[in-house]
């Protein structure tokens, strides 16, 4: 097989390779840090919360998963303890 990849790159007419996109690293999400308020994508809606702790790459495929705490809302139960839970980064938005 790698034979044939080595040839179709030699062969000048070839361009079937030469022409294929290499895969792009995604970036690190600098912004995303213990601390921070986001936005949680969560049934639809967006429910604010603060990231509690970044839990690193241990998602399917090496997704990068934050722990977060939804903020109270007006409806909570005062003596109720706030919803914590792990969400990938990409279900985060801007607070």
């Amino acid at each position: 097989m790698r034979a044939l990849f080595g040839r179709l790159l030699s062969d000048p007419g070839s361009s079937f390779l030469a022409a294929m996109p290499r895969p792009r690293k995604k970036k690190p999400l600098s912004k995303i840090r213990v601390g921070k308020e986001v936005g949680v994508l969560l049934a639809g809606r967006v429910l604010p919360a603060l990231i509690i702790e970044d839990r690193g790459d241990l998602g399917p495929g090496g997704t990068r998963l934050v722990r977060v705490e939804l903020k109270p809302s007006k409806y909570d139960d005062e003596g109720r303890e706030p919803s914590r839970f792990e969400v990938p980064v990409s279900a985060l938005v801007p607070a």
